[in-house]
């Protein structure tokens, strides 16, 4: 019976958790957010979406493997492990793409935290068999408004951010009514 109950944990562990990094999945990521949402369109309060992806990833891969890439994907996850609250839902949601929703959160604060993961990322290469591999990561940050009727439509602002942030020399943070920072 115990055996029974471990592989149904497993199972569910499996389904919303992220098998490279340990963070939440995709899957995971989207049934947060919807539920984020309906809590929002009760009680608003502030809501904050952060789109965060690894600058120049593939030369990463091509420079130094897979196995590299790998664990540069994993420090990632680790350093934001280390910079958000647990109320915050963070996630792998494709390749080198990660999300984060921040729960009672305004644009101040999300900011602050995303130059906070940036600098942290930028500040600590990963340590691999191969050396150390530096990395940056390029954020772009929305907020839920009445404007917004769907996590999609909040997805997409951030993304327009995150491309902002890239077309402006990556390694840095964007967000509506920001200016691209230089990076540290």
């Amino acid at each position: 019976m115990s055996g029974h109950r471990d592989a149904a944990a497993e199972a569910r562990l499996a389904a919303v958790c992220d098998h490279l990094t340990g963070i939440g999945n995709r899957r995971a990521f989207f049934d947060a957010a919807e539920t984020e949402l309906w809590r929002w369109q009760r009680l608003p309060r502030p809501l904050t979406l952060l789109l965060i992806d690894a600058d120049n990833f593939k030369r990463i891969i091509d420079t130094h493997g897979h196995p590299v890439g790998d664990a540069v994907l994993r420090h990632i996850a680790r350093l934001m492990g280390s910079t958000f609250r647990q109320v915050d839902v963070v996630a792998r949601i494709g390749g080198e793409e990660f999300a984060v929703l921040l729960p009672s959160a305004d644009l101040a604060i999300a900011q602050r935290v995303a130059e906070r993961l940036r600098a942290a990322i930028e500040a600590q290469p990963t340590q691999t068999e191969a050396g150390p591999v530096a990395c940056t990561v390029s954020i772009g940050i929305a907020a839920m408004d009445e404007a917004t009727p769907s996590v999609e439509a909040l997805l997409k602002r951030a993304d327009e951010a995150l491309y902002a942030a890239k077309n402006s020399g990556r390694n840095r943070v964007c967000g509506p009514a920001m200016v691209p920072a230089e990076a540290g």
